[in-house]
């Protein structure tokens, strides 16, 4: 599966400058990222994700509002 992220400035300089620290690409990182967390007990995966809903309930909105009224 291939995903787009959309990243504030500061936290794509943070994931470029971690993976280069680590020595693989921004991608790989953030894909090793994805993994761990969905690999979290199932109770800890559910407060992160909930937490990430809540902090975004706005835009989720939004964008489900554009797909309602033919805006993609």
């Amino acid at each position: 599966m291939a995903i787009t992220l959309s990243l504030t400035p500061e936290h794509e300089a943070k994931l470029r400058s971690v993976a280069s620290h680590l020595k693989v690409s921004p991608e790989a990182l953030a894909g090793a990222a994805v993994r761990d967390l969905l690999a979290q007990p199932d109770e800890a995966f559910l407060k992160v994700a909930q937490a990430i809903v809540e902090e975004h309930r706005e835009l989720y909105g939004r964008l489900s509002a554009g797909r309602e009224g033919g805006g993609s």
